[in-house]
């Protein structure tokens, strides 16, 4: 693979594989180069920490968030805005080509390919299964634990699961490309919610933040997102504790900022998600 354009002051490289590159990436809102650091030249998956603007040269913006998995082909350039005071905050899992496409083609997601070298999709839903498997891996390669090898066929693993589980049927994605006024509807509140996550604010609360009816918001978000307002909300929430679960961050303290009513609260959120309590995860993690 050439020189990532990823290894910048503002990323931390934690795997270097011939195929593949995983790294940590942080740019302050406040930074000069907030719009265009780690410029994308390769294809690229990006778990996002948070909220951030991602405008395409070819047109067109999208909100990058801890509910979702980005895309990048590689083929196209992309600015970010500014969307949260905290600026942007990301673990991205840079691919070679040849390995990127093979794998879209084992899968559904060869439908959204339009040439050799793009694919028509931005982003997949996140599953908090696929975010768990990611940190655990994360956690092995920043303590060592695995060789370079034993990452990047993790690595594979991890894609074979990610377009598996959180594809996108193609009609519906063509149908959603008309709505626009619908799309910015749904991205604004994803990004009232995705700014506050610990705020329990309720759907009234919201719609009239967003200055429309309870209904319509409720409709238009699940039509957009293909999950309700309160799934959303969640699935950001679980995400957002897997990541805080592999610091040493106390539990009480990760359920209280992320809005759970309590510690006990946010056991049997993550509980029901995953499978396992969150000092299970916790002892997969920190490793």
């Amino acid at each position: 693979m050439p020189e990532s354009a990823h290894c910048s002051q503002y990323s931390q490289l934690y795997l270097n594989h011939a195929k593949v590159r995983v790294g940590r990436f942080s740019c302050p809102a406040s930074s000069d180069d907030f719009a265009s650091a780690g410029a994308i030249t390769l294809p690229t998956l990006v778990f996002p920490a948070t909220p951030t603007y991602i405008c395409k040269s070819s047109g067109g913006r999208f909100l990058s968030d801890a509910s979702k998995i980005n895309i990048y082909d590689g083929s196209s350039s992309y600015e970010r805005q500014v969307c949260d005071p905290r600026g942007d905050h990301c673990h991205w899992l840079e691919l070679d080509s040849e390995v990127f496409f093979n794998a879209i083609e084992a899968h559904p997601l060869k439908h959204f390919r339009i040439s050799d070298k793009e694919i028509r999709l931005d982003q997949l839903l996140s599953n908090p299964g696929v975010n768990l498997m990611f940190y655990r891996m994360l956690q092995n390669l920043k303590a060592q634990q695995i060789s370079a090898e034993a990452g990047f066929e993790q690595i594979l693993i991890l894609l074979a699961v990610l377009f598996n589980n959180a594809v996108p049927d193609k009609q519906t994605a063509q149908k959603v490309n008309k709505r626009k006024r619908w799309r910015a509807l749904a991205e604004a509140a994803q990004v009232a919610i995705a700014r506050q996550p610990e705020k329990n604010q309720s759907i009234s609360e919201l719609a009239n933040v967003l200055h429309t009816s309870e209904f319509h918001l409720c409709r238009v978000f699940k039509n957009i997102m293909g999950i309700s307002v309160h799934q959303y909300r969640k699935l950001l929430r679980i995400n957002l504790g897997i990541e805080q679960l592999a610091k040493e961050t106390s539990i009480t303290e990760i359920a209280m900022s992320l809005g759970f009513a309590s510690p006990a609260h946010f056991s049997d959120v993550i509980k029901k998600g995953l499978g396992m309590s969150p000092r299970q995860i916790r002892k997969q993690l920190l490793v």
